[in-house]
């Protein structure tokens, strides 16, 4: 199975080192592709975050000229993956934090549920000032 992984990047330095440090911990392939998107960020910290981060798989690094907004780039990050025969696509956003098994429990469950959107969200707790998480659509 083909996967890529997405990551729009724009500020947010400290959130996107924990990314870092997570998907550092995590069982990737060494055929996984994983895009990190640069929208322009301002945050000053960002661009050497992204440069010194090193994982072995495909790391493939794009710093944008001008902020195009994520819709942009995820429409066109989709598009490129499943024109290159990729069957699967992983969003990250730069707050998200993986566990160890995120990719397995990701592809696994989309072997199973191949019709679905498949959602590794923690939507079943409080966010970090209390309030509740976005509702579960379907279990």
């Amino acid at each position: 199975m083909k996967v890529g992984i997405i990551i729009p990047i724009y500020n947010r330095s400290k959130l996107l080192q924990r990314l870092f440090d997570s998907l550092k911990k995590t069982f990737l392939p060494k055929d996984c592709t994983i895009y990190l998107i640069d929208d322009c960020s301002t945050d000053e910290a960002v661009k050497p975050l992204i440069e010194a981060f090193e994982l072995d798989c495909n790391l493939i690094k794009i710093y944008n000229k001008e902020n195009k907004g994520i819709n942009y780039n995820l429409l066109r990050t989709y598009d490129k993956l499943f024109n290159e025969g990729f069957e699967y696509v992983i969003v990250l956003d730069s707050d998200s934090i993986v566990n160890n098994y995120f990719y397995d429990l990701m592809t696994y469950f989309y072997s199973i549920f191949p019709d679905k959107i498949i959602s590794g969200f923690n939507t079943l707790n409080l966010s970090e000032l209390g309030a509740e998480r976005h509702p579960i659509i379907e279990n």
